[in-house]
């Protein structure tokens, strides 16, 4: 009796031992899990600044709509043979549909090909362009000419300083984003029956994003590394007030559940090293606390939830045939298929008796391998251009940010490099969208540095 009540007890011990051992183990993990310093971008003016906030808001001031026709494009293109002219008389160029496509062909045989790609129109209401301090505000300083200048102006530097590019070069601009991207996937189409093929490509996607827009403490650089898929339905009733009660209902922030799988797993693990101890603690150690990880996102930082989840897009009810219709985007997480959809949404749809249709199914894009030498290229960009910053991958979950190139690419990468604080992000998502002219030159030396240091003897060289 003795000898088992001893036994019992040495079991007892050693579980309180490995237990014990076990979450020491978890506490210096999490210690030694964190960025040791906090790193905060600032941004300041230089004697550059008002030379370039000049020159974009001559840009931004022509009206380039998507959604009207004009000769807003012609003046555009004038504007900009005027800006760059070394890139127009050196570079080729080709129209489709509207779209530009700039190339370059390097004279040496074994030269990589790279690709930039931005867009010049929006989708939205109007807004007057106006100049205050370093400021600039108007349709494009956030979604995109402000992108586009940033990297015209690093070709017309290049070609200034070294009268030559060191590699293929493609740089396609389309008018189409926000509408219907028919051109776009002209374009695409194009290249594939042309057999092109680009060793990297850079398009919009993820950025510079400021500390306090993920409740952090620390700038980080997000790097794009795949777009998720989208599923397009159109609901349609003969009751507006049911169909509005359906949209409040899936409109809902907790309608969709966050959930933390292993494609997202690498991107908390690095963000986590940013967070205060307790959160950390948590999120560091993700394998045994993955509840208590996703209560704590859920709570406390948002962007961070939406990076986890489907997002909603809906359109403005019409009414066609006596009938209301509604056209909504489910943008969807890494963890949900178009049939995961349809299965959430099939009690809603029986409650407020509501019809719905496909109309269009988009497959989730390829993702890029952070071992690819493009991704490190990009990498080395971004630390030696934005210093005070950290860098993580992400899976882009906006549909728009979803352009095809991983059909003509095995190294797409989703990243604008430039900068927007806490207030002009959130000025941007209420339609009043602005620019510190002040990060301009960063996005600038971004692009120069990418356009110098791509080299066809590295990617031979690097190790995998």
């Amino acid at each position: 009796m003795y000898i088992q009540i001893s036994n019992y007890i040495n079991l007892i011990y050693a579980t309180l031992c490995v237990l014990g051992l076990f979450f020491i183990w978890v506490f210096i993990r999490t210690i030694l899990f964190r960025n040791r310093k906090t790193k905060k971008l600032k941004i300041t003016a230089t004697e550059k600044t008002m030379y370039h906030q000049k020159r974009l808001f001559e840009l931004i001031e022509i009206d380039t709509p998507s959604f009207i026709s004009g000769d807003g494009y012609s003046k555009f293109k004038q504007k900009i043979e005027e800006q760059f002219p070394l890139l127009h008389s050196i570079l080729q160029k080709e129209k489709v549909d509207g779209n530009a496509i700039y190339s370059y062909k390097s004279s040496k045989i074994d030269s990589p090909s790279i690709l930039f790609a931005t867009h010049i129109d929006y989708n939205g209401e109007h807004l007057d362009a106006y100049k205050e301090d370093n400021l600039i505000y108007g349709n494009g300083t956030f979604d995109s000419k402000s992108l586009l200048y940033t990297i015209f102006e690093a070709i017309e530097l290049t070609l200034k300083e070294k009268g030559k590019l060191d590699l293929n070069f493609t740089l396609v601009i389309t008018n189409d984003d926000e509408a219907k991207k028919d051109g776009l996937t002209k374009i695409i189409n194009l290249f594939l029956k042309r057999g092109a093929f680009f060793n990297l490509v850079i398009e919009e996607g993820s950025g510079i994003i400021d500390s306090q827009v993920y409740g952090l403490r620390s700038t980080y650089a997000l790097i794009g590394l795949g777009v998720s898929g989208k599923l397009q339905l159109r609901f349609e009733s003969s009751n507006l007030d049911k169909l509005n009660k359906f949209i409040f209902e899936i409109k809902k922030p907790n309608f969709f559940k966050m959930k933390i799988d292993n494609k997202s797993i690498k991107v908390l693990g690095s963000i986590a090293k940013d967070m205060r101890f307790m959160d950390r603690l948590f999120l560091n150690n993700l394998f045994i606390f993955r509840r208590k990880s996703k209560k704590i996102i859920e709570e406390k930082y948002d962007e961070i939830e939406k990076m986890l989840k489907t997002n909603v897009n809906v359109q403005n009810i019409e009414n066609v045939d006596n009938k209301y219709c509604v056209e909504v985007a489910f943008e969807l997480s890494t963890h949900e298929k178009p049939a995961d959809i349809l299965i959430h949404l099939d009690d809603l749809m029986e409650k407020y008796d509501i019809d719905y249709k496909i109309t269009n199914i988009t497959e989730p894009s390829k993702i890029t391998k952070t071992y690819n030498y493009g991704y490190n290229v990009v990498k080395k960009a971004i630390s030696n251009v934005f210093k005070e910053t950290y860098i993580a991958p992400v899976i882009v979950t906006k549909i728009s940010e979803k352009r095809y190139f991983d059909k003509v690419s095995d190294c797409v990468i989703r990243f604008s490099p430039l900068y927007y604080d806490f207030n002009a992000f959130n000025s941007a998502k209420n339609n009043q969208p602005y620019i510190d002219c002040s990060s301009l030159e960063l996005g600038i030396e971004f692009f120069k540095y990418i356009l110098n240091n791509y080299n066809n003897s590295k990617i031979k060289k690097w190790k995998v």
